[in-house]
């Protein structure tokens, strides 16, 4: 702690002069015949001859003891027990000089605390300590490892959420009327709900479908699975890729039964007829279309991609990229209208 002392002094003809003296570790300053001599004869001015006796300031008293450094005090018995003032001006200038040379501590007031937020952050970034609970932490870090990966990654996000919002757009105008002013209730909120559920869809297909930076390469060891059954990862035989479209099938069967259902659950209260029967043939549509047609043509796109990307410079393989999801997005369109059928839709 700091404690703050106020010496009186006497036998001074100019009046009683206060000096302000930080103690280090609750040790007492010694006024050797030197010093009293001189504040005696008023030549102490806020520490002109003795620089430790100034008036401690918050910023000069976070910067003699800082927490980050307890080992630079010159002396063993504190920073203010030296025997001369040379010797306490040579310390004073030495400690300061490790003060500013330390890279992991601030010489400000909020010392302690940056060195506690830098100490945190270096932790985090060699991988000590638990992963963080805060979804957006969560959704931050899958991004940054997936861009990692594959740099186009937001790019190719973006391409497959336009597209097919646009293909949705017209395919509303085209059933509704082109004046979406015109339209019922219920027809605005049936092409919210074919909105909502195609960018639902296509996050998800771009999302699982990604490959992420730090997964285990090693086939002797326990490998992660594969992102998808093109990816390129040194060991991977035709038994991992297809256990990789089987274990998308199953993520994707899922996503797209729950979707399937709560849109045909939202549709069924708009027009308030509940036909239960339906409603199971609108989730075995979403489940099937979803883990067999979506997961195979998109497997297939990531492939191209991945070709696109040796054959070609970065800009040809976006362009590539764009042409590619659009014509998936169109191929896709057709293909539930064909399994909507078969299930009797």
């Amino acid at each position: 702690g700091f404690q703050m002392i106020a010496q009186a002094l006497e036998g001074n003809t100019t009046g009683n002069l206060l000096n302000s003296v930080m103690m280090n570790h609750a040790q007492k300053i010694r006024l050797d015949g030197t010093l009293r001599h001189a504040l005696h004869a008023g030549r102490v001015r806020s520490g002109s001859v003795f620089p430790h006796l100034r008036t401690p300031t918050k910023r000069s008293i976070a910067r003699r003891v800082s927490p980050c450094d307890v080992s630079m005090n010159p002396t063993s018995g504190g920073f203010l027990a030296s025997t001369s003032p040379r010797e306490q001006q040579n310390a004073w200038g030495s400690r300061r000089s490790k003060l500013l040379s330390n890279k992991g501590c601030s010489t400000q007031v909020q010392g302690a605390r940056q060195c506690s937020r830098i100490r945190s952050s270096d932790a985090g970034a060699i991988g000590v300590g638990a992963p963080s609970s805060n979804p957006l932490d969560r959704l931050n870090e899958g991004v940054q490892n997936r861009l990692a990966a594959d740099p186009d990654f937001l790019f190719k996000l973006f391409v497959e959420c336009g597209v097919d919002q646009l293909i949705t757009t017209i395919t509303n105008l085209m059933a509704f009327g082109l004046n979406p002013f015109l339209w019922s209730p219920a027809n605005v909120a049936t092409a919210t709900l074919l909105h909502s559920v195609a960018a639902l869809n296509d996050v998800a297909l771009v999302w699982y479908l990604a490959p992420v930076a730090g997964q285990v390469q090693d086939d002797k060891a326990k490998a992660t699975p594969l992102a998808h059954c093109f990816e390129q990862r040194p060991g991977a035989t035709l038994k991992d890729r297809v256990a990789c479209w089987v274990d998308k099938f199953k993520l994707y069967a899922v996503i797209g039964c729950i979707t399937g259902t709560l849109g045909g659950l939202l549709t069924m209260s708009l027009s308030a007829q509940f036909n239960a029967a339906r409603l199971a043939r609108i989730a075995l549509v979403g489940l099937l279309h979803l883990g067999i047609s979506a997961n195979t043509r998109y497997q297939a796109v990531n492939g191209l991609e991945i070709l696109l990307a040796k054959l070609f410079s970065p800009v040809v393989a976006r362009v590539g990229t764009i042409l590619v999801r659009t014509s998936n997005n169109f191929l896709g369109a057709r293909a539930f209208l064909v399994v909507a059928f078969l299930v009797g839709i």
